[in-house]
């Protein structure tokens, strides 16, 4: 694979995106046209922006598979050995409501399995702050390396719904680490391996094509992603049918702290 070409279009893909975002009315925010293949609501914002994605890798002439938030899975050529995982605006309901922490997520991979993703792109589109991984290259954010942080900052950021059980579980959490919930999976994972929080967990089941990008970004930046029995979760498929709860932590020493807190 052509790491450094699929980066490119991502990032043609990221800014036109990016342009469309600040044309935005607080009306254009909040259209709603019905509900995406993953059954969440699908904006008017989110449609323009996957219709920006299709067209742009459509236009490449490669033949690749694409599953995507709204479309669902689609085939492009014949015989494509290339997957791209896309998600046109994570974090819809900070979009909506005017929240600055949302973005589009991107990932190109080898096959339909979360560990084979090579290409990972998140862009802030509030912002337009880039963050990339090439796998076996290092996790960059617009343009220069990143880590995860080597001290403990004391910060955790949390996934749960209003049903989740896990919020009983971050009370005593909460004891040790400052918890934020910011509602934007692949950003929040962004936040960790640039070295600003120490750990992100979902308390409920996520897609895994929710973390297509934010699988790559984070290991190549030197976290520890798993679920929350500990399982490395790279053997997943990428789909909107396979979930997972997961942890990340920024080393073993706070990753094994917080499995241990859920498991009580």
């Amino acid at each position: 694979m052509n790491s450094e070409y699929w980066l490119k279009v991502c990032d043609e893909i990221g800014n036109k995106a990016y342009s469309e975002i600040k044309k935005t009315t607080k009306d254009d925010r909040e259209k709603v046209l019905g509900r995406g293949f993953g059954g969440d609501k699908t904006l008017m914002m989110d449609d323009k922006i996957e219709s920006i994605a299709f067209d742009t890798f459509e236009k490449t002439g490669e033949s690749f598979t694409i599953i995507s938030e709204e479309r669902g899975k689609k085939v492009f050529g014949k015989n494509p050995k290339i997957t791209i995982s896309l998600d046109p605006i994570d974090g819809s309901n900070n979009f909506m409501y005017g929240v600055p922490f949302y973005c589009i997520s991107i990932a190109v991979s080898s096959s339909e399995i979360l560990g084979s993703v090579e290409v990972a792109y998140v862009k802030n589109l509030s912002n337009g702050d880039v963050y990339t991984a090439v796998k076996n290259k290092g996790a960059y954010k617009n343009g220069k390396k990143i880590t995860v942080r080597n001290k403990n900052a004391g910060m955790l950021l949390v996934e749960f719904t209003r049903n989740s059980s896990g919020p009983t579980k971050l009370v005593e959490i909460n004891k040790i680490f400052h918890v934020r919930k910011m509602g934007c999976i692949a950003l929040s994972s962004c936040l960790l391996a640039e070295g600003i929080v120490d750990a992100c967990i979902a308390t409920d089941l996520k897609r895994s094509l929710d973390l297509s990008a934010a699988y790559l970004i984070v290991r190549e930046a030197g976290g520890i992603i798993t679920d929350q029995e500990g399982k490395d979760i790279g053997n997943m498929q990428i789909s909107f049918n396979c979930d997972s709860d997961f942890v990340i932590g920024s080393d073993k020493e706070i990753h094994s702290k917080i499995l241990s807190m859920l498991g009580d």
